[in-house]
């Protein structure tokens, strides 16, 4: 897909979004041996805070434009992917597998040049969750 200037955190959130629908996180039950595939959302779904769940947050970025001596355009483009699971393992494993999809897609252009990633527990409505974030950031010039 292509991404343009005018729509570039569209176009990175829907390339993204794409990537990550083609490729379906999962979470393995090391009990049973099954899996259950996560949902790919824009925002959490706390009545459905039982199932995995990947959730893309809105696509930031900063620009650039001033260098001493000159002018020297740059973007960078920071992307937050939230992983909820049930428990560490899970969501450390939809954090490796989002991780392994985004590094092998092709972004137009855009270089992944850092990836960050950070763990929290969460309580809400009576769901325990964890949380796994991973950060994107891309370098557009």
């Amino acid at each position: 897909m292509a991404i343009s200037n005018q729509t570039l955190s569209t176009d990175v959130w829907t390339t993204t979004r794409t990537a990550l629908v083609a490729n379906t996180p999962y979470v393995t039950n090391t009990a049973t041996a099954t899996t259950t595939a996560a949902s790919i959302n824009a925002t959490f779904n706390d009545q459905g805070a039982v199932r995995p769940q990947v959730l893309i947050e809105p696509v930031d970025y900063t620009e650039d434009t001033y260098k001493f001596g000159g002018y020297e355009g740059k973007k960078f483009i920071n992307m937050n992917i939230m992983c909820y699971a049930k428990n560490t393992r899970q969501a450390d494993e939809l954090k490796d597998q989002v991780v392994y999809t985004l590094k092998r897609t092709d972004f137009d252009g855009q270089e992944i040049v850092a990836i960050t990633t950070d763990h929290a527990f969460n309580q809400s409505s009576q769901n325990k969750y964890e949380m796994t974030s991973v950060n994107f950031t891309f370098d557009r010039e």
